[in-house]
């Protein structure tokens, strides 16, 4: 789910004055498409046309190039007096990884309607950037002072979302490809967008690349583009592993603090439970014999004193608070990656046992 967020600002004569925020969710006016991997920006540079773009200050201007301009323009480029998140996005779609930029970075677009520039079939994707690193590095350099209004965008006017829910239909796209663009563009009302960087969850940029949020009702017309330009559907077992590998956690079901978490694993729990009783005595492993007393879900309270309020530790300061101040958490979670030292794999619900000290002798 997306959600918008709004402050201000209530005072009384007797208390001091604190922010209230207003949480709204947007779960069913958008859309939000995950492309990761090397090739994501320029997949995505395939397909979007920007149109009109939102001003940037002009912090950028005399170290950034027009459109059609060159590095040696970096440090020229004084006439210009702003630079439109169009350009750049120009810059870092050709980077050959989202790692680049800071987790989070979003750039606000206007585009022509995709399925306008739909390739008749799939084709191969060029393996070089289609831009200069050193223009690109000197975006990122000036990101914080000269970027710090790409990411408005009329996505988060309700008025614009409203206009925007229903695209123009296939038929009509059809018969406007082979028109000039100056005809097809007044037909055809352009789409806003927003690109949010991904770096991933490994150094080295692994899992890395951007989502892309639309409007509601624009999935297919976005979907066939994107697939047609060169990226690949997965399933969910398929997005699971992917994170497994990068060392995220997937929502819901690896955020047992949560709501949505503790439904998951009571439905997860119950589907299991049935699966396993639908076998005969003689077919299904003895969990009892086992001893393995909660083969269907993690029974994280069995961990603490009753009645405890569990709660997982989360952000950079994880294990800086592990290692001086885990007193101070008698009810916390902490997530852990585990890497097996031979052949084999923990399967899910796997009890992880203290090691002993032959089990250290062994492993170095």
């Amino acid at each position: 789910a997306t959600a918008t967020a709004t402050a201000t600002a209530t005072a009384t004569a007797s208390t001091p004055t604190r922010p209230i925020v207003t949480i709204t969710s947007l779960q069913s006016q958008l859309l939000r498409f995950e492309l990761r991997g090397p090739k994501a920006g320029l997949i995505l540079s395939r397909v979007l046309r920007p149109t009109t773009h939102h001003s940037l200050p002009s912090a950028l201007s005399s170290s950034m190039p027009s459109s059609s301009s060159s590095s040696d323009q970096v440090h020229n480029n004084t006439n210009t007096n702003t630079t439109t998140s169009g350009e750049a996005w120009r810059l870092v779609s050709g980077l050959r990884s989202a790692a680049s930029l800071p987790s989070g970075t979003s750039i606000g677009l206007t585009v022509s309607d995709p399925r306008l520039f739909t390739p008749l079939r799939s084709s191969h994707l060029p393996t070089k950037p289609v831009t200069s690193s050193y223009d690109a590095s000197k975006l990122i350099e000036k990101w914080d002072s000269a970027c710090a209004q790409v990411a408005r965008s009329g996505l988060w006017d309700a008025d614009r979302r409203s206009s925007l829910s229903t695209p123009i239909a296939v038929g009509e796209v059809s018969k406007l490809r082979n028109t000039p663009p100056s005809v097809s563009a007044s037909k055809l009302p352009p789409v806003d967008i927003i690109l949010v960087a991904q770096n991933g969850g490994l150094s080295r940029g692994y899992g890395s690349g951007w989502d892309v949020i639309v409007p509601a009702g624009w999935g297919s017309a976005f979907w066939t583009p994107f697939v047609l330009a060169g990226a690949r559907a997965i399933g969910l077992r398929d997005h699971m592993g992917s994170l497994t590998e990068q060392g995220q956690l997937n929502f819901p079901q690896e955020w047992p603090d949560t709501a949505a978490g503790k439904e998951q694993a009571r439905s997860n729990h119950m589907k299991l439970e049935t699966l396993y009783k639908r076998r005969p005595p003689s077919k299904r492993p003895n969990y009892d014999l086992l001893d393995s007393p909660h083969p269907f879900s993690p029974a994280w309270d069995t961990l603490f004193q009753p009645g405890s309020d569990i709660y997982v530790l989360r952000g950079g300061r994880t294990r800086s608070v592990v290692a001086h101040e885990s007193a101070s958490h008698p009810s916390a979670l902490v997530h852990v990656t585990v890497r097996m030292v031979s052949r084999g794999r923990p399967l899910p619900h796997s009890m992880i046992c203290t090691a002993t000290e032959e089990d250290h002798q062994t492993c170095r």
